[in-house]
């Protein structure tokens, strides 16, 4: 049997990973207004491991930020091939200003997902007919707080899973 030792080190290699995330892809579920599940891929911006947030960007005219308004919970998959690692984070998501700096730092490509208009989902005549007018006030951050984590770990086997409250807290093995 493994020790509280092990789920603290397992929560805290957790941390890592998601630090080592920063910059890649990784997929967010929202709940669509009276749909169910609305999933997109989105990119790590920013990690602040010892307040349990994580940043994401998107666009002001994004149909996730209703979505979000509506209910505020989603939740974050990060994958660990290495380690063979699953680890579904709950959050609670809220949307304020992109930070100025990162604008100014931001290349001109990254610059044209904050276009418009016309705006994300808004109708076009042809593919080119989109923005391509990058507006800083179409520059928003998304922070997500982790609540909980759900930790899948495949390999070596035994597989283990053990499931985490905020900051670690409530910490159980669970059957995988």
């Amino acid at each position: 049997a493994m020790s509280d030792t092990n789920l603290t080190s397992l929560h805290a290699r957790v941390w890592n990973l998601i630090g080592a995330a920063t910059g890649t892809p990784m997929p967010l579920a929202t709940s669509r207004i009276g749909e169910g599940a609305s999933l997109r891929m989105v990119v790590l911006r920013r990690v602040i491991a010892d307040s349990n947030t994580l940043e994401f960007w998107t666009h002001a005219a994004s149909a996730k930020l209703d979505e979000i308004a509506a209910d505020p919970t989603g939740e974050v998959l990060i994958w660990d091939d290495a380690s063979q690692t699953q680890a579904r984070l709950r959050v609670n998501l809220s949307v304020s200003s992109g930070d100025p700096e990162d604008w100014a730092t931001m290349g001109k490509g990254s610059r044209l997902n904050y276009a418009g208009p016309p705006l994300p989902g808004d109708p076009l005549a042809t593919p080119d007919a989109a923005s391509h007018i990058p507006d800083p006030a179409l520059f928003k951050r998304l922070t997500a707080q982790v609540t909980a984590m759900d930790v899948l770990v495949l390999a070596p086997l035994p597989q283990r899973r053990a499931k985490f409250g905020p900051d670690g807290e409530g910490a159980q093995w669970v059957a995988p």
